[in-house]
């Protein structure tokens, strides 16, 4: 309670010593009145202030508090002071009280500049904090999916082999048909360990600065390489002759995940998807990808949200949180759509801005 104190004391000073002073003054000139009068409530301010340390539980600061309040004070006591001694030495030719205001002025706007500039660097510091808080948060996310996703693949893709094993040497599946279920669950695990070395660079972030590209070169190629995996999808392109956008470097990644997700899950006996490229909004390009599937499962919807993964509710495979991720640190959005009519069972949509 030092500083408080402290505070409370330098306003009594101010306010007794004009209160005496006032007392002592003779005649009743109203400036001279107005002129005491106004230090008494900077007074009754200064001391409201002290008080208002404890109302706002401000107390571990009242030192630095204080310490500022009685440095102030001491310049501007002493800059007056030089002024007046200066005023008598150089005589300048104007009344001292002309010459006080203009030195005041040129003083308060020296102190005003530094204030300001302690005010922008302060100000600066809590932006960079806010943004630190939301890598932090954006990380936690991550970290979380992945080591829930990992685990969850990981224990079924290996009970899975452990069960075609068993039967294997129990005589219950042949070896042809245990030979393909066990590269399927194989070819399965590869991916997910591509899939975390991806993630692995979006964690990076000096490497993941953005690129003008064409997207409609980006989307051709990540067509031709799902074609090659999932022959049995037929897509069907609407592309525009080009557009410039502004990409991270694993955009290409992105839409292969969200055209494979088209692929994997197509339960249709004639898996098909349209992969639409248009400008919908000022500033921004939007490529659509809409499946004739069964639609996404709820589980995986938590994309839209941003939400961290519970364990009630997590999705399946780290292919459409790494494609909304990938598409985030480029400066877009990713969104997924179930319609409740129509011959489209899932529409993703990915939002970059434009060059």
């Amino acid at each position: 309670m030092f500083g408080v104190g402290s505070l409370l004391g330098l306003a009594v000073v101010f306010v007794v010593f004009t209160l005496v002073r006032l007392s002592e003054a003779s005649g009743s000139g109203l400036a001279q009145r107005v002129a005491l009068g106004l230090t008494v409530a900077l007074g009754l301010s200064l001391a409201a202030g002290g008080l208002g340390i404890v109302r706002y539980d401000l107390t571990s600061y009242a030192p630095r508090i204080a310490g500022w309040t009685y440095l102030g004070a001491a310049a501007l006591l002493v800059a007056v002071s030089l002024n007046t001694v200066l005023f008598e030495v150089i005589r300048p030719g104007y009344t001292i009280a002309l010459y006080l205001v203009t030195n005041a002025a040129a003083g308060g706007a020296v102190l005003g500049f530094v204030i300001g500039l302690y005010d922008g660097h302060q100000r600066q510091s809590h932006t960079e904090l806010a943004a630190k808080q939301r890598e932090a948060t954006a990380l936690s996310t991550r970290l979380s999916v992945l080591n829930r996703v990992l685990r969850h693949d990981i224990r079924t893709r290996a009970q899975v082999l452990r069960g075609h094993s068993e039967r294997l040497a129990s005589g219950d599946l042949a070896p042809t048909n245990a030979a393909v279920n066990i590269d399927q669950t194989t070819d399965r695990l590869l991916n997910l360990s591509e899939e975390a070395r991806e993630l692995e660079q979006l964690l990076e972030h000096d490497a993941f600065e953005t690129e003008a590209v064409d997207i409609v070169t980006v989307v051709e190629g990540a067509v031709r390489t799902v074609e090659t995996t999932h022959s049995r999808l037929t897509l069907t392109l609407d592309l525009p002759d080009e557009r410039r956008v502004q990409a991270p470097p694993l955009f290409r990644q992105a839409i292969e995940h969200v055209l494979e997700n088209a692929a994997e899950h197509n339960d249709s006996p004639d898996p098909r998807a349209e992969v639409t490229v248009e400008a919908p909004e000022a500033g921004m390009v939007a490529l659509s990808i809409a499946d004739n599937g069964p639609g996404i499962d709820q589980n995986e919807l938590i994309h839209n949200t941003g939400a961290a993964e519970t364990g009630l509710e997590h999705s399946t495979g780290l292919g459409l949180w790494l494609a909304t991720w990938i598409v985030e640190e480029g400066g877009g959005t990713l969104a997924v759509e179930t319609p409740s009519s129509g011959e489209f069972g899932t529409v993703v949509t990915l939002r970059v801005p434009t060059v």
